[in-house]
This record gives C-alpha cells, sequence and structure tokens, in this order.
C-alpha cells in the first residue's frame, strides 16, 4: 500500500487480516477507506465489513452490509459463489441456531 495507496484490492485484503486477527475496529476502517477511494468491489467491501460487523457484535450493520453485497451480487452472476457465501453468513447471523443443527 505504500507504493499504490489507491489499491483498493489492498485495502480489502489488509481489512481482512485485522478481521481475522480479532481487530475489527481496524478492519472497519480499511473496508471503509477501499470504500471511499475505490470505484470497483463494492460488493466485496460490503460483504467483508459486514463479516467484520457481525464478528464484533454489531448485527443491525451487519446486516445491512450484507443486504447491499448480496443486491450487488445479484447483479454479477458469475460471483455465484461468493454470494452463496455472503448469504450463508446473513443466514448465520439471522439463526444462529442453524450453526448447531448442521
Amino acid at each position: 500500500m505504500d507504493l499504490n495507496p489507491a489499491n483498493v484490492r489492498a485495502w480489502i485484503n489488509q481489512g481482512v487480516t485485522f478481521r481475522e486477527m480479532g481487530l475489527y475496529d481496524l478492519a472497519v476502517e480499511n473496508f471503509d477507506i477501499a470504500g471511499i477511494i475505490g470505484n470497483s468491489l463494492h460488493e466485496r467491501i460490503y460483504a467483508e465489513r459486514g463479516r467484520a460487523y457481525h464478528l464484533r457484535g454489531d448485527w443491525n450493520c451487519a446486516v445491512a452490509d450484507y443486504q447491499n453485497a448480496l443486491e450487488l451480487l445479484a447483479l454479477q452472476p458469475n460471483l455465484i459463489n461468493y454470494q452463496q457465501k455472503v448469504q450463508s453468513w446473513l443466514d448465520e447471523l439471522l439463526d444462529p441456531s442453524k450453526n448447531f443443527l448442521d
């Protein structure tokens, strides 16, 4: 990112890394920056930020981001696998008992 601070993929990847480390606030900040500087990959930004909100416990923000991501993903049939992943995250949030039944 030092070489190209406008690289949206780098901001998203760093956000995912922060999220995996449990640094949810930093992850959300990275996704916010990616959304501001980028004019592409918004479906991924919404989905990954939604997951960070979800894991942080901000369920209303997570649902909103998941829904935004799914709306954008519906326009891109080539990303059906990613759409299914986001839908599973939303389902997990809305019905946590599914995790115990599977």
